[in-house]
């Protein structure tokens, strides 16, 4: 048994708890309370952490620390990852927790004297309450912050973390992490996110906003080892001014994969192929991102005119093709396709060609005025509407 057994906070780190009872105990570093408890140095910054062995040391239940552990069990009585009582699923190859190199607000522990489970996550790369940048290293030292220390604002080189200073964050990058805060602690966004698709965020799992979060900096910044905190910044970045945001950063990625080779196909599906599938295919959380998907089919219909909308993509639901086939052209204007290649011969149908890797194809804008039936010279008889032979 411990001297002194503080409880814990409920929304407080257990990693960050453990290391507030190893100060309030006196100790230098919290290897002392793991040796009292039996548990390996290797266990201390894991997903893994053995709270019953904690609790035996602290007299109190293992339940009394359930609520904090990063593991549980589901509804099926398997073993799972969580935080906060967040399902994070079986495993978590995609990195969800930052446990081995912690980064603090300093300020948050300044004022509330514990360590909050947010900052157990990857993607807090900055404090919503504070509007800045996160410690990651000692200020006196500038070694990397690790939990086996004297205290939660000191390092273990016995310099105050409390001095280091913090950069303002992007405003972006704040509205984000505040969403992300209030979706951990199931509360409403007590900080401002100004153009963010707000309602719809707080509807999804964590677990989900924590896989697809990092895949939009990916393809919004694609570049080498980038760092969670540039992808949280790119993920931002097309998640604000919603949804003109979303619908800008399509339009880098089509013009991406449009500017390495030709599209497969002037299907708007097929020529997204990869961003689609990664997005809104993976049968864990795809579901959660229909209203992702629904604004993707969005941008498709009103605004990427190189490529059209299938019916398939609209699952059903009725919609204004604006970018539509030479075909469908043909049948809104009431003519047929041989008319309607020689209007456009002549120039006096607008459509654009689009080389796919099989053959041209054409798409044409229907709300354009150059997508109009031509209005013929005075004197001259109108362009017959009814259906040519093919000569």
């Amino acid at each position: 048994m411990l001297v002194r057994t503080p409880s814990n906070y409920p929304s407080e780190s257990l990693l960050g708890y453990v290391l507030r009872v190893s100060e309030a105990n006196g100790y230098e570093t919290p290897w002392h309370v793991l040796s009292h408890a039996n548990i390996n140095q290797g266990e201390m910054a894991t997903a893994g952490f053995p709270i019953g062995k904690l609790a035996a040391v602290l007299n109190r239940t293992p339940g009394e620390l359930d609520g904090i552990s990063y593991y549980g069990t589901d509804e099926m009585g398997r073993r799972e990852f969580k935080l906060l009582g967040h399902s994070l699923g079986k495993g978590l190859n995609y990195s969800p927790l930052r446990l081995k190199h912690p980064a603090i607000c300093p300020h948050c522990v300044a004022e509330k004297g514990h360590i909050d489970a947010f900052f157990d996550l990857t993607l807090a790369v900055a404090c919503p309450h504070h509007r800045c940048t996160l410690v990651n290293q000692c200020p006196a030292c500038e070694t990397p912050l690790s939990w086996f220390r004297p205290g939660l604002l000191t390092c273990k080189c016995g310099a105050s973390l409390a001095d280091a200073a913090t950069e303002p964050a992007p405003t972006d990058l704040v509205a984000l992490m505040a969403i992300l805060w209030s979706l951990v602690h199931q509360q409403e966004v007590t900080e401002t996110a100004p153009g963010f698709p707000v309602s719809q965020m707080l509807g999804m799992q964590l677990r989900s906003l924590l896989l697809k979060l990092p895949d939009l900096g990916r393809w919004s910044c694609p570049s080498a080892n980038i760092s969670p905190e540039d992808l949280a910044v790119a993920a931002a970045g097309v998640l604000a001014d919603w949804p003109n945001g979303f619908h800008r950063f399509l339009s880098r990625v089509g013009h991406r994969s449009l500017g390495d080779k030709a599209p497969a196909a002037i299907g708007l599906r097929k020529q997204f192929d990869q961003l689609y599938n990664q997005l809104f295919r993976v049968h864990s959380c795809g579901a959660e991102f229909n209203w992702l998907r629904d604004e993707f089919v969005r941008f498709g219909l009103t605004e990427w005119g190189e490529a059209v909308v299938d019916n398939k993509l609209l699952r059903g639901n009725a919609a204004n093709h604006r970018f539509v086939t030479k075909k469908e052209l043909a049948r809104q204007l009431g003519v047929s396709p041989v008319t309607l290649r020689k209007w456009h011969r002549d120039g006096l149908v607008d459509m654009k060609a689009i080389p796919t890797q099989r053959q041209v194809r054409y798409v044409a804008d229907s709300l354009a005025d150059g997508c109009k039936p031509p209005i013929p010279a005075e004197g001259v008889p109108a362009l017959s509407s009814q259906k040519t032979k093919s000569t």
